[in-house]
């Protein structure tokens, strides 16, 4: 039969917690850029769509894919850059249309 005591996550054999921390720590930087660069990519396909301005719709979409590269490389997990171009995009949206 199985032993049905409380297992102590302290001493037990194969826990890496460091890892798991890590391993949520990314998976929480990569919600957050890809969040931020899937808005990014519609606010550039509104720009090209609305406004017409297919300069500022491929700026916009090869922007955020630079974007996402150095968010995800960032060790901090702070996608600075996409929140600034997601706010320019809006801004030209509002100015072209």
């Amino acid at each position: 039969m199985a032993e049905h005591a409380t297992p102590e996550y302290a001493t037990a054999q194969g826990n890496d917690y460091p890892e798991h921390e890590r391993t949520y720590e990314n998976v929480i930087k990569l919600a957050k850029v890809s969040t931020l660069a899937t808005l990014c990519v519609v606010a550039a396909l509104a720009v090209g769509g609305i406004a017409g301005s297919m300069f500022w719709m491929l700026f916009g979409i090869f922007a955020a894919l630079v974007g996402t590269g150095i968010g995800l490389a960032s060790s901090d997990g702070k996608p600075a850059i996409l929140g600034g171009l997601l706010v320019f995009l809006l801004l030209v949206l509002a100015l072209v249309s």
